[in-house]
């Protein structure tokens, strides 16, 4: 009984379309074009509403790739904006940190803006805008704005200053273990990401994410400056000395201000 029916709306399905076809033609005029062309309305509307539906189709997907190129272009834009803004936030965020340790410190401190980020192998400088012309002098240290050391002064122009961090392979500064004044030694740079800190005693009492600080026997530091936290620890048997691993606190990557200890005056 279906397939008698589905056979019918077929047949009724083609006859519909064969007097769509004959009104579009000349063969069918007058009252019966006009009575066929009611009968044709159903199908050609199906008809026109596909092409208008492909047309709208096409010029859709181009307005849509427009308008994800445009989304695009303003996702960089507020990507940029973004990043200023938090460039902005940092270095605010750092330049109070700075005065708060400024007006807290015995020391004459320089805050300073961080112009220019240079690297070469293992060494890592800053251009800063503050020179000489605001006092500061070669081997002058350099804190960030919580007061954890992060290099020293390496060149002084008029108006501004390199500054060479503690990473560097050049870089060698006076430590201690925080507390122990008997275990000075040296903090060197040129192991990546760490430092070194050689010529602690064997007997010494260490262990990691122990303090170091500076010593103060470099003249122009001040003793008691953070330097980083035990990373590990290499003992030798038949070596008098330890060597300890330690990783600097100072975020050497996203330094926006630092603070120039400025040495007394002779």
């Amino acid at each position: 009984m279906q397939t008698q029916w589905a056979i019918r709306f077929l047949l009724i399905l083609s006859v519909g379309l064969v007097i769509a076809v004959l009104t579009r033609t000349n063969i069918v005029r007058g009252f019966g074009g006009r009575f066929f062309g009611w009968l044709e309305r159903p199908f050609t509307v199906i008809g026109t509403d596909s092409s208008e539906l492909g047309e709208v189709f096409f010029a859709s997907r181009e307005e849509l790739i427009n308008e994800l190129k445009d989304r695009e272009e303003q996702v960089l834009h507020l990507a940029l904006a973004a990043s200023e803004w938090e460039d902005a936030e940092r270095s605010l965020e750092q330049a109070e940190q700075l005065l708060g340790y400024s007006q807290n410190s015995e020391s004459d401190v320089v805050a300073a803006k961080v112009l220019v980020r240079t690297r070469s192998f293992q060494n890592e400088e800053l251009l800063i805008d503050q020179g000489a012309l605001q006092g500061i002098s070669v081997f002058d240290p350099v804190v960030t704005g919580d007061g954890i050391f992060l290099g020293v002064v390496e060149d002084v122009y008029p108006k501004t200053a390199r500054i060479a961090l503690v990473t560097n392979a050049e870089s060698v500064v006076g430590a201690s273990l925080l507390d122990q004044p008997g275990t000075t030694g040296i903090v060197s740079g040129g192991h990546g990401s760490l430092v070194q800190f050689g010529f602690v005693p064997r007997d010494t009492s260490v262990a990691v994410n122990d303090l170091v600080t500076t010593s103060g026997i470099d003249p122009g530091i001040p003793h008691g400056l953070v330097i980083g936290l035990v990373n590990s620890i290499e003992e030798d048997e038949n070596a008098p000395f330890l060597h300890l691993f330690v990783e600097p606190l100072a975020d050497l990557q996203h330094v926006r201000m630092v603070g120039v200890i400025k040495s007394p005056a002779i």
